[in-house]
Parts: C-alpha cells; structure tokens; sequence
C-alpha cells in the first residue's frame, strides 16, 4: 500500500452515531494507554489521538450505526479484506 492509500485514524458521523460507545470498547489503543485513540465527547465519542491509531479497523467492526469512515479503505464503510476482519476478532 503506498503512502496515499494508508490507513488514517477514523473520523466519527456525529449524524450517524447512536452514542453506544462499542468503539472505545473495541478499540485496543483506548484503555491502558496514554495517548487513547477514542474519549467520550457530548454524546459520541470523539477522535482525541488520531496517531495512535494502529489501524487494526475494531472500531469499524463493533459499529453498528456504520457511523465510523476511514480514509485509506476506499468507497464504503466496511471494505476491508477478510484478513483485516478476522484481526478485528482476534483476542488482544
């Protein structure tokens, strides 16, 4: 993948979002670290550190409102590989 095609932090649909907060939950750069990725904002999460983002794509996976887009993944909300998805289900 070249540079311009990378992955990038996830930006939040305010619009979308249903305000569960399965993204902080998915999201294995929120708990237990410095820098989280996710905090919760007024009534859906916001994107805090958007460099500590891994790219590991958990947050798409757990979001069921589809209120997450990631620029890198191309046209639509869930596109990535069947890798990527079975990262997602992998137990950190």
């Amino acid at each position: 993948m070249e540079d311009d095609e990378r992955i990038t932090a996830p930006q939040v649909n305010a619009g979308r979002c249903i305000g569960c907060w399965e993204c902080l939950d998915a999201c294995p750069q929120v708990k237990n670290t410095e820098y989280p990725v996710f905090a919760r904002g007024d009534g859906v999460p916001e994107v805090v550190n958007p460099d500590s983002c891994i790219g590991c794509l958990s947050c798409l996976e757990a979001c069921r409102a589809e209120a997450l887009t990631v620029a890198g993944l191309g046209a639509g909300t869930h596109s990535w590989d069947e890798r990527t998805k079975a990262k997602c289900r992998a137990v950190f």
